[in-house]
């Protein structure tokens, strides 16, 4: 092989890895320009019990609290899925944590697997479905955002203390989810991090919401 031939392909390569480098760290950041740091864990691809729970889990949960916003429980309906999540809701529920599970869908049907933990622990897990009936434009604003991006919001119970798992692009009828971040309570002391899970605290406390009172599992009241 010529020296141009070799030279060639130098070039090649050195192209080539540029463009690999620029795609991987094109998935570090989202659509929202956030920096990867310590503290900062990005899914290109997750599911909430494989990516989601091992961080949460390893969090001290006594005193906290939980909220989980989801669009049409498919996952919980999944029964080759749902097991190692409502084994860890469950241990979530033991430790000492209060959970809100809030589903958006409108005439979503409450899984059977999560109306049994609810009969186990009726104080500490509140399940919720948007009131569709009583939305105003604002609800109706806010769905539109929500609709395929879903934070889990976690509140300790030390002063101050936040975590935050966020699927910025979670498309209905999907167990998988794209773009996910897990914030860490360290990287929640940034400003931004911060706004951002307050904005999502307002949005899901502003619309109105139907309580399941676990008579039924299909209905909520």
């Amino acid at each position: 092989m010529s020296d141009a031939s070799v030279a060639a392909l130098i070039v090649l390569a050195a192209i080539v890895a540029g463009i690999l480098f620029q795609f991987v760290t094109s998935r570090i950041f989202d659509s929202n320009d956030q920096i990867s740091d310590p503290g900062v864990f990005p899914y290109p691809h997750a599911t909430i019990s494989r990516q989601m729970v091992p961080h949460i889990s390893a969090l001290d949960l006594a005193g906290a609290t939980i909220t989980i916003w989801g669009y049409d429980a498919f996952y919980l309906h999944d029964n080759s899925k749902s097991p190692r999540l409502v084994r860890a809701l469950t241990a979530w529920l033991e430790a000492g944590a209060s959970i809100d599970y809030v589903f958006c869908r409108n005439g979503v049907r409450i899984p059977d697997c999560l109306a049994t933990i609810h009969s186990k622990y009726p104080e500490q897990l509140s399940i919720w479905m948007v009131d569709h009936l009583n939305l105003d434009k604002h609800g109706l604003d806010v769905l539109s955002r929500l609709e395929t991006l879903h934070p889990t919001l976690i509140s300790l119970s030390d002063a101050g203390e936040f975590a935050m798992w966020v699927e910025y692009d979670h498309p209905p009828r999907s167990t998988e989810a794209f773009d996910a971040y897990f914030y860490s309570p360290d990287a929640m002391r940034r400003k931004d991090l911060r706004t951002e899970y307050q904005a999502y605290r307002k949005q899901i406390d502003s619309l109105p919401k139907i309580r399941f009172a676990g008579t039924d599992s299909k209905v909520a009241a």
